[in-house]
């Protein structure tokens, strides 16, 4: 038995062709608001898409040991490993109004986690930065743009994380 093609026509080509392009641009506006996840720490989350970019920037992740040193009669002192110390991640975020990401609140939400010694893991780009969860030790704000109603418009903030054990 022989299959018969399906013929839509002109029109028919026509309307599938219209609201595939419907579809498309409905697809792709879908698409815009899906943020691109950078990354999280809490429920700070970094990203970007048609509304919003916030995200870290010159992140420095430092990794250490503890070592203790003994006294040598007559030579050198010898050195003996104790044990790694505790990871630390520092970081800048620029909140930025016109960036939608409401400096005041993402402000207030990072002083209550550090007030509450909240424990987190650093995630970017899925993977999380440090084994363990990490708390905020360190929170330093600059205001950078104050408008004249005393809106915050423009906050860099600079954050010291460490390993929780």
């Amino acid at each position: 038995m022989a299959k018969k093609k399906m013929s839509l026509g002109v029109i028919g080509t026509a309307i599938v062709m219209a609201s595939y392009g419907v579809w498309k641009s409905q697809e792709n506006k879908i698409k815009s608001l899906i943020p691109a996840r950078v990354g999280s720490f809490g429920d700070i989350i970094f990203q970007v898409n048609s509304r919003t970019v916030l995200t870290p920037k010159k992140l420095t992740h430092t990794a250490s040991a503890s070592y203790g040193s003994h006294s040598m009669l007559s030579g050198k002192p010898r050195l003996q490993y104790i044990g790694p110390s505790l990871e630390e991640v520092k970081l800048e975020i620029v909140l930025r109004a016109d960036f939608g990401a409401r400096p005041r609140t993402q402000l207030a939400a990072l002083h209550k986690m550090l007030q509450d010694g909240t424990t987190a893991y650093l995630i970017i780009g899925g993977k999380p930065v440090c084994e363990l969860p990490m708390v905020i030790t360190d929170i330093s704000e600059t205001w950078d743009t104050i408008l004249s109603r005393g809106e915050l418009w423009q906050a860099s903030v600079n954050l010291t994380l460490k390993e929780y054990r």
